[in-house]
């Protein structure tokens, strides 16, 4: 085998960089220069909204209108009841043995007739009825002669008869069932009162027809 050689780079000529030109920058170019008066670019400030707080004013409002409603609930109802419940003439407390009557027979007539069908009190006859005519038989025996569903009303009061401390009296009750908008019924009564130092209802009833 033959031994292989080395090969020897060959020998280029150097090149002299004494006489070679230097670049030079042109003399005459202008300097870029930053703007001076740019304006600086400024954020715009962040609104923060808050929730509005919750209108008291309105809710007092609604709470001194809830309060006033039902104060003018409570004195209707207590007129009501006052109404009803209204001592007439001079009678003394309810139930009381010797209590004064009414001053007129018509008077006397009226107040019985409300006793019995707008306060249904036993109590408030006792002032109005004779001393021989219980205030409870005389409550649940003028009560029992009408229809319980019905609401009573009543106007014509008149005298029929006069005698030394006896008057006879009738009156047109009105009879208002639960389907009706005005009395569709009227039952002619007779009223028997006594003059026992004042006027009493000694016996109601519906006239016979």
């Amino acid at each position: 085998m033959v031994p292989l050689q080395r090969a020897e780079p060959p020998n280029l000529p150097v090149l002299a960089s004494q006489n070679l030109p230097v670049p030079v920058a042109p003399a005459n170019l202008p300097v870029p220069v930053a703007p001076a008066n740019l304006p600086v670019p400024v954020k715009p400030p962040v609104k923060v909204v808050r929730a509005a707080p919750p209108r008291r004013g309105k809710a007092v409002s609604n709470r001194l209108a809830i309060i006033i409603a039902v104060i003018g609930l409570l004195l209707a109802a207590g007129t009501v009841v006052l109404y009803v419940t209204r001592p007439t003439g001079k009678s003394p407390a309810a139930g009381a043995g010797s209590s004064a009557p009414q001053a007129t027979p018509d008077s006397a007539v009226r107040e019985f007739l409300s006793g019995v069908f707008l306060s249904s009190n036993a109590d408030r006859l006792a002032a109005i009825v004779c001393a021989s005519w219980p205030p409870a038989e005389a409550l649940s025996r003028t009560k029992g002669m009408v229809d319980p569903t019905a609401k009573v009303s009543w106007d014509q009061v008149r005298t029929v008869t006069t005698q030394a401390k006896r008057v006879t009296m009738t009156a047109r009750l009105g009879l208002r069932l639960p389907d009706d908008v005005q009395p569709s019924r009227y039952q002619q009564w007779h009223f028997t009162l006594v003059d026992e130092d004042g006027w009493k209802v000694c016996d109601a009833s519906p006239a016979v027809s």
